[in-house]
């Protein structure tokens, strides 16, 4: 669990460590607009790596498929629950506050 922490926190330092690394070589000073502005698509990117594809297809083509829902509930949670074991990805918590974090520090940079 503290691993988890701690890399939420790694990732975002790392990569704004790296964009004004980038900002120095290119601008040759640090330029916090094109890391605010940088931090924050790559911050966003995080954020949608942190999601579940698998679920918003399921759940996002519904609506257009109304008549091919299944017709038992328990089957299907039961096949939720199957496709949950085998995609199960650890990462996402961490992703998802990584990129809340790095996005959070990008619009700081940006805005002062």
């Amino acid at each position: 669990m503290k691993s988890k922490w701690v890399s939420s926190i790694v990732i975002p330092v790392l990569a704004l460590i790296l964009l004004g690394f980038v900002s120095f070589l290119i601008h040759s000073s640090f330029e916090r607009d094109f890391v605010g502005r940088y931090g924050f698509g790559l911050g966003l990117l995080v954020i949608l790596a942190s999601a579940s594809v698998t679920k918003m297809v399921q759940f996002g083509t519904r609506a257009q498929n109304a008549e091919m829902i299944f017709p038992d509930e328990h089957l299907e949670h039961e096949i939720q629950k199957s496709e949950e074991k085998k995609n199960k990805n650890d990462f996402q918590d961490t992703f998802l506050v990584s990129g809340i974090i790095l996005t959070a520090i990008s619009t700081f940079l940006m805005t002062t």
